[in-house]
């Protein structure tokens, strides 16, 4: 875990004071007050932040500090002034000995998850259909390519017609020679109701797509481990409405699949499992024998991260 360093000012007395609540006890000069550094801190989700107390007169040595965060759900504190971050929020942190009490406010932030993402891709451009928002820009195959319209007024999208893909740099550095750990997010659209391809991992696009619905409309997964969308919410794929979808892949782990924000399937696929993804490319909406139909995309977006529901339900949508 990163650590957010928060700058602090020792104080000096009779002698060198170290900062953070270290303990001093025994007889000797009684605490009067406790003075901070700051009244406040920053911390972005996942990280820690430092806060620190020192006893006032410098030369005390009987205290023990007490932290403790007004909201665990936010953010914790542990004997040391160490913060860590759980939930996007604000809290109160508290330093205290006896009645002699100080307070920090809390703030617990995010950097965009679209700004967090490896290769971010909106298709907004008509003049450019594969401009990366970030990233690297995208590489079309084939000739079916053309502009409509996205989800929300305003919004573009591409659509992509039978034997025609994109050629994807996802941006996310492998572990050993395959990327096994990723989240991705696509905004599509079937024209019509008809199966649809997603994700191909082989990039000669001489294999079977990987991440795939199949034609009655209620299966998709990757290959082998399908999940039943009349099970869930979502109850199937409609033609000519738009979904969102996460694929969170963790192999050697559990796989899930959201739609919609619905949980609708979670899988165990093994390390070598088809949805591995090689060191720097993957192809999207491929498939090497014409399976693959016409689909309208409005976003496709990569992380080197399994995200939330939590997190998901906090990007930007339509």
């Amino acid at each position: 875990m990163k650590t957010l360093l928060v700058r602090s000012f020792c104080f000096l007395a009779a002698g060198l004071l170290s900062g953070g609540c270290e303990k001093k006890l025994g007889e000797g000069v009684a605490l009067q007050d406790i003075a901070t550094d700051v009244t406040s801190i920053r911390v972005n989700i996942g990280e820690e932040g430092r806060l620190y107390a020192y006893p006032i007169p410098y030369d005390c040595t009987d205290y023990e500090f007490k932290w403790e965060s007004a909201d665990p759900g936010i953010a914790t504190v542990d004997d040391f002034g160490r913060v860590t971050s759980i939930e996007v929020g604000t809290t109160t942190v508290y330093v205290s000995q006896g009645n002699i009490r100080k307070e920090f406010a809390v703030e617990i932030y995010e950097t965009p998850l679209l700004e967090q993402a490896t290769g971010y891709w909106a298709f907004e451009d008509a003049t450019h259909w594969g401009k990366a928002t970030r990233g690297t820009d995208l590489a079309l195959s084939g000739a079916g390519f053309s502009s409509t319209e996205g989800p929300a007024a305003g919004n573009g999208a591409i659509r992509i017609e039978r034997q025609s893909y994109l050629n994807c740099t996802h941006g996310i550095n492998p572990t050993g020679d395959y990327v096994t750990r990723y989240t991705v997010m696509m905004d599509f659209k079937l024209p019509a109701a008809t199966r649809a391809c997603f994700m191909q991992t082989k990039l000669e696009n001489d294999d079977d797509v990987d991440f795939f619905l199949r034609g009655n409309m209620y299966e998709i997964g990757v290959v082998g481990a399908y999940t039943d969308l009349r099970e869930t919410a979502i109850g199937q794929i409609e033609a000519g409405r738009w979904y969102r979808m996460f694929i969170v892949v963790q192999l050697g782990g559990t796989t899930t699949y959201y739609i919609n924000g619905v949980n609708v399937g979670e899988k165990q696929l093994d390390m070598d499992n088809r949805i591995r993804m090689n060191g720097e490319k993957v192809l999207l909406f491929a498939d090497e024998d014409g399976e693959d139909e016409t689909i309208d995309v409005a976003a496709v977006a990569f992380w080197d991260q399994n995200l939330t529901k939590k997190q998901m339900d906090r990007i930007p949508g339509f």
